[in-house]
């Protein structure tokens, strides 16, 4: 694939509601009524897959959806709105996968990777879709650190991607940078459809 050909986002068709908030702040105004599990999963730092594991005492499974490596940092429009600036010609591996606990696809993640700060094994490993970013930075780099969490509310009904979940309730989302190291190693997106409010 070329790597200056536009990939068409995932996260076309979805609908922010709030402005990009603090965790606390936004769940405190609109999250009140949300289960404890998931008001832990939206404000956690860490590994998200290896969080969801120990609090639900399964192996959560990394389901590919596709990745693509692409020049720069692509335009998502309100994802990225009044976050930090970044190069605009960053080489990127852009993945997107769900974690599956189940059977059930309960979180969306759309990862934007940088390519140069990444060593070359860790490049194959995440395009081979065997394991979630968190656990793999983890494992073979170091300190992981989840920078810049922000949450919003949002709606999927417009989204061909969620279309199977057929809500037209707000659910969640956070964005956040990953750094290792202090090194930044990519941008995060995860979604959680209505599905997790079962658990």
């Amino acid at each position: 694939m070329d790597s200056r050909q536009i990939i068409v986002s995932p996260l076309t068709g979805i609908q922010f509601l709030d402005a990009w908030s603090d965790p606390d702040r936004l769940i405190a105004d609109q999250g009140t009524h949300l289960s404890p599990l998931l008001q832990d999963l939206l404000t956690w730092r860490g590994s998200l897959t290896q969080r969801l594991e120990n609090r639900m005492g399964k192996k959560v499974e990394l389901q590919l959806i596709s990745h693509d490596h692409v020049h720069s940092w692509p335009d998502n429009g309100d994802v990225w709105k009044g976050s930090d600036a970044f190069d605009p010609d960053t080489a990127l591996l852009v993945r997107n996968a769900w974690l599956v606990l189940g059977g059930n696809r309960l979180v969306f993640a759309h990862s934007q990777i940088v390519i140069d700060n990444l060593p070359e094994s860790d490049y194959h490993s995440i395009k081979a879709g065997n394991q979630a970013l968190g656990y793999l930075f983890i494992a073979n780099n170091g300190q992981l650190t989840r920078k810049d969490l922000q949450l919003n509310r949002i709606l999927l009904s417009d989204s061909p991607l969620f279309s199977d979940f057929r809500t037209m309730n707000p659910c969640w989302c956070r964005r956040s940078l990953f750094h290792v190291n202090d090194v930044l190693l990519a941008r995060i997106i995860e979604i959680f459809p209505p599905v997790i409010r079962s658990y």
